[in-house]
């Protein structure tokens, strides 16, 4: 139920991306990577899921090292909603999320797709062409393909991004349900701070390929960052804003 990090570190070309990186993400809770660009949230993300060779530590998925699972057993149990929604082929929405189902020896008929577009609001669009959709609905769509794959975690990078206010929400409430209420893990990077701080039961705050802080504050936000912030309570969320010059 739980991925443990044990002093992780990632190295590319002799470059030190991540350093010295320990902790423990749980399911049925959303963990919010935060940070300025090359904090290295996109790196841990892919070393979480076996995409990015760590140079020293381990990563453990229930007791078990990630390293030691097959390409099959961590597709089933990992999804991955990367930052680019640019498709490879111009196969229709549904049979894009219906990729979501080969770790199962699945096909674009599954219940489960049908289910997945209908979470995303993209089964009026299920017969259409990708290479035909905008970039939210494209979005829309991968995220539909995720879902659609019925993991045990989410791993997704900036899945906000090319979103209307609208779809934003939905896509953050839809990320919600999936671990408070199906049990999932869900890892997200995040760079909409206010989203952030609304979306996450937990937080992990980058900065230099280390982690800085774990609490959503003025402090740690303003050294991540650099530059001052105000953190104004409305509702049950925060909006987190830059202080004006």
């Amino acid at each position: 139920m739980t991925i443990t990090l044990e002093n992780i570190s990632v190295r590319i070309g002799g470059t030190p991306i991540l350093s010295g990186m320990s902790g423990r993400l749980q399911r049925g809770r959303v963990t919010a990577l935060i940070g300025p660009n090359g904090a290295g949230k996109t790196t841990l993300l892919r070393a979480l899921l076996g995409l990015q060779p760590i140079s020293d530590g381990t990563i453990a998925l229930d007791s078990v090292i990630a390293s030691t699972l097959s390409t099959n057993e961590r597709a089933r149990r990992l999804a991955y909603l990367p930052q680019s929604s640019a498709p490879h082929w111009n196969i229709t929405a549904r049979e894009l999320v219906g990729l979501g189902r080969l770790p199962w020896r699945g096909t674009a008929q599954d219940p489960a797709v049908t289910d997945a577009l209908t979470a995303t609001d993209t089964l009026g669009f299920a017969d259409r062409p990708i290479n035909t959709l905008s970039g939210g609905e494209r979005a829309r769509v991968m995220l539909a393909r995720v879902l659609a794959g019925q993991s045990e975690w989410i791993f997704a990078d900036e899945p906000l991004a090319n979103l209307d206010p609208r779809h934003q929400r939905d896509v953050m409430l839809r990320l919600k349900s999936a671990a408070h209420d199906e049990g999932k893990g869900v890892i997200v990077v995040v760079h909409e701070l206010s989203a952030a701080a609304e979306i996450a039961d937990d937080v992990l705050i980058l900065k230099g390929g280390r982690v800085i802080g774990t609490i959503f504050d003025a402090p740690t936000l303003e050294a991540a960052f650099e530059m001052p912030f105000d953190l104004i309570p409305h509702g049950k969320g925060i909006a987190v804003l830059p202080r004006a010059i």
